[in-house]
């Protein structure tokens, strides 16, 4: 990770698709960070971004984690696989919805219990998706929220289906 002088704080990494930053004031500052109490969330209530992920991103996911299976990375021998080219990987798929619940929906403080996935197509490098998230159940006792989580090719044909448990922060004075 690159340093912005101080030691500890990440410097700025803006990507191409001005999707990703590493700055510290950027994630301090965002206006886009939301808190939503329990008590505020209903059932059927959706969240969704669009994303492309590119070559780079698959590459940095695959150093970060370690994964350098053939299947991400190496064309002529995926030519030989049902997949015909290179794919993402499922996980790094699987990370997106973080992005709405850590920011948005609940949003700050809220804590990943849990997350099925199931992977129903590939997804291929440097192709738009949606993932999408909606509230499927809410247990106000024990501070639970389940969400269906699913992600969408351009198509529109989904290509991960899950479930999330989330405990959300139980207030929202940070």
């Amino acid at each position: 990770m690159m340093l912005d002088g101080r030691g500890d704080a990440p410097a700025i990494a803006i990507y191409s698709n001005g999707e990703l930053s590493l700055s510290r004031a950027a994630l301090i500052f965002s206006t886009r960070r939301m808190r939503h109490m329990i008590k505020t969330m209903k059932v059927g209530e959706i969240r969704r971004y669009h994303r492309v992920i590119t070559k780079d991103d698959v590459a940095r996911f695959g150093a970060l984690t370690g994964d350098t299976n053939k299947a991400h990375f190496d064309e002529a021998y995926t030519k030989t696989t049902m997949f015909k080219k290179p794919i993402v990987h499922g996980m790094m798929l699987g990370s997106l919805f973080s992005r709405i619940f850590g920011l948005e929906y609940p949003g700050e403080g809220t804590i990943y219990c849990s997350q099925s996935l199931k992977f129903l197509k590939p997804v291929y490098p440097d192709e738009p998706i949606e993932v999408v998230v909606t509230v499927k159940d809410i247990t106000m006792e024990k501070n639970r929220v389940i969400f269906t989580t699913e992600i969408f090719d351009q198509s529109g044909d989904c290509v991960l289906t899950g479930e999330a448990m989330l405990m959300p922060r139980k207030d929202v004075n940070l």
